[in-house]
């Protein structure tokens, strides 16, 4: 019903070979979305955040700033923020980037990866401490958060979502066996938490079912049933850059799906 995506604008082409700049880009989808949510009313839409990638030297990184103003400029509650991805322990950290991200405008908003790491005091984890200080709207994975009970407070008094990829977690190798996933210490201190998909196309993954099925099944306790699975779905939208006269549709929305779901499950016809 709403998805907000992460890309980083590669070049397009077409069957002929001829190239297409990111404002072509981001026009196309823009008109995609427009067009299915006239055909799918129940389809809210989706957003995009620009990714870009950390490693890049600091004047690669102010054009790619400059190219990101005018999309932003141009559809600014459609391309709604920045993010900087990529291997944190191999890429730059966030404080070092800071001349580049001073420059984003004051209406896009920044979802940073932070904590993507099992070191310890490291820069990695520090990018923790920095995306709280730069307003980070969401974190993206915050998977060292727990070893930072300050920082991590922060985050559940602010109310600042980690975007919990638990599948992409195990297949890094941050953790081999999901019921030690620091999700789980989240979930039990009532941290902010969506469920995402980090890199589906890897491992074939479609949707967020298989992310939701493991958060369910490993992360969560065992006593935690529909109820936590609905928490889950809510804060999809919660923590979303939909607008307040959005999040009331897409609540609307979503009551009457998880009513047919109730009714399907208590039918028997759902597991």
């Amino acid at each position: 019903m709403y998805t907000e995506i992460r890309t980083s604008f590669k070049t397009l082409y077409d069957a002929s070979g001829r190239t297409f700049p990111r404002e072509r880009t981001i026009h196309e989808l823009y008109a995609l979305n427009q067009k299915f949510m006239k055909l799918h009313p129940d389809f809210l839409g989706f957003k995009v955040i620009m990714a870009v990638y950390r490693g890049y030297e600091l004047d690669h990184l102010k054009d790619i700033v400059e190219v990101f103003k005018k999309l932003h400029q141009a559809l600014p509650h459609f391309l709604v923020g920045f993010d900087l991805v990529g291997q944190e322990d191999k890429g730059k950290p966030l404080y070092s980037l800071l001349p580049v991200l001073r420059d984003l405008p004051p209406t896009a908003r920044l979802f940073l990866h932070g904590g993507e790491t099992n070191w310890f005091g490291a820069s990695t984890d520090i990018n923790l401490l920095d995306a709280l200080l730069m307003n980070t709207t969401r974190i993206g994975h915050g998977y060292a958060l727990a070893k930072h009970p300050i920082l991590l407070n922060a985050v559940k008094s602010r109310r600042i979502a980690v975007e919990l990829s638990p599948i992409s977690n195990q297949v890094l190798h941050l953790v081999c066996d999901l019921r030690n996933h620091p999700g789980s210490q989240f979930f039990a201190l009532d941290v902010p938490v969506v469920i995402c998909n980090d890199d589906p196309g890897f491992w074939n993954a479609k949707g967020l079912s298989y992310d939701f099925y493991y958060a369910i099944m490993s992360l969560a306790p065992n006593n935690a049933g529909l109820r936590l699975l609905k928490t889950l779905v809510w804060n999809s939208v919660r923590y979303s850059t939909l607008t307040e006269e959005e999040q009331t549709r897409a609540f609307k929305i979503l009551e009457l799906s998880w009513s047919r779901f109730i009714d399907d499950v208590l039918e028997g016809s759902v597991f």
